[in-house]
């Protein structure tokens, strides 16, 4: 369980290991001779407890050795049941690192049968959307604030959110995913509250690859990505990642966000530079800037204005 206080209230989050990560821990023990002949699927087993005074709790649990197919009822079932051995009263929310490989349908079944919410990291990711550009801007030494943005999301929430994280460095924003009726009302809406005007493209197939910066939330939407610009940068925070096909070196994903600081610690489980959806389990607030950029299937940081793979 990982816990922190606010505002009187602990939040807390129970920790479950990558399988491989799982496995390499076990493997300095006796299972080193076992695994070669028989790995199990299910070793539920608890790793580590850390006791901070920052943090009342660090929970470590391995669950699994090998891949689980979550598509699989048995298989998710029998996940879910493990993970509940170890829930605790008061855990809100479960960290599982290996998320991305999960479909929506089995995160939303281990939320409903655990009872406690898998961290997006959403809005962490929206608040470094123009953190992000701004670097990008120098290293590429033009002015991105002039771009047209392409805004993907059928979930009025976050548009709105996406637009207030952007707006003020960007004047020209394009929305999709709603249906007319709903879209015509949040364009009002936005026009009305904030004075900005969202535009609606008609024939986004003609028109689509003047979008220079495409920010995605939808998990399943078509449009022909052969018509995007090879130079847009794209920020796909789907959880399907259904953008990482294209050729665009410029495909970011997530962050990661240096919480040294806060929690001081050494553990060879978790690292001190946490990706957005666990830093939304530990800290209670979404304006940590990010320290790494994740692009298709690396972390890269900014140095001395350029992106350097982190290796």
């Amino acid at each position: 369980m990982i816990k922190h206080y606010i505002g009187g209230v602990y939040k807390s989050v129970l920790y479950i290991l990558d399988h491989k990560k799982y496995k390499n821990f076990l493997k300095k023990g006796l299972y080193k001779y076992v695994f070669p002949i028989h790995t199990p699927l299910f070793r539920p087993k608890e790793i580590d407890i850390i006791d901070k005074s920052f943090i009342e709790k660090i929970h470590i649990v391995g669950i699994n050795l090998r891949a689980i197919d979550y598509k699989d009822s048995y298989s998710l079932n029998k996940f879910i049941s493990n993970i509940l051995m170890f829930k605790g009263e008061d855990n809100k929310f479960i960290y599982i690192e290996e998320v991305n490989s999960m479909d929506i349908q089995a995160i939303e079944r281990i939320q409903f049968e655990t009872s406690m919410e898998i961290p997006k990291g959403l809005d962490i990711k929206l608040y470094n959307i123009p953190l992000i550009l701004k670097e990008i801007s120098r290293i590429q030494k033009k002015d991105i604030g002039k771009e047209e943005v392409l805004i993907i999301s059928s979930d009025r929430d976050n548009i709105i959110k996406t637009i207030d994280s952007i707006s003020n460095v960007f004047n020209f924003i394009s929305l999709i995913g709603l249906d007319k009726d709903e879209e015509d009302e949040l364009c009002s809406e936005i026009l009305k509250t904030r004075g900005l005007s969202i535009f609606q493209p008609k024939n986004l197939e003609k028109n689509l690859n003047r979008y220079n910066i495409i920010i995605n939330l939808e998990e399943e939407f078509y449009i022909d990505k052969n018509q995007i610009s090879q130079q847009a940068i794209i920020f796909d925070f789907s959880l399907k990642r259904i953008f990482n096909s294209l050729q665009n070196s410029l495909v970011i994903n997530d962050i990661n966000i240096d919480i040294s600081e806060l929690l001081k610690w050494e553990n060879e489980f978790i690292n001190s530079l946490v990706p957005s959806s666990l830093y939304e389990g530990l800290v209670d607030n979404n304006e940590g800037r990010f320290n790494q950029i994740y692009i298709k299937d690396s972390f890269y940081k900014v140095r001395k204005h350029k992106l350097f793979l982190n290796v």
